[in-house]
């Protein structure tokens, strides 16, 4: 641990970061009022690896994916789970 730079480990963003979490109601209609702070989190974690438009592609078939599960009562969604997700379909 003598050469422990904790400068170096933070400017590379090693630091661990929560995951944004996402109370969804179980209602397909509030799918559409995804809150900004869960999408932004998402798209950190997935960071250039693709452009805005193969993102929002990406986003939006996580979201009609769980849309088919509408009425199956409340989730917790985790934005690291949805970044896995899209990395697992688009990258």
């Amino acid at each position: 641990m003598d050469n422990f730079d904790l400068k170096k480990y933070l400017a590379e963003g090693k630091l661990l970061k929560e995951a944004v979490m996402w109370n969804w109601d179980g209602d397909r209609n509030s799918l559409e009022e995804v809150p900004p702070k869960f999408k932004a989190a998402v798209k950190a974690v997935i960071g250039d690896e693709l452009d805005d438009d193969t993102f929002e592609e990406a986003f939006d078939g996580i979201k009609n994916f769980h849309a088919d599960e509408a009425g199956e009562g409340e989730q917790t969604f985790n934005s690291d789970h949805w970044a896995e997700q899209i990395e697992m379909d688009y990258l």
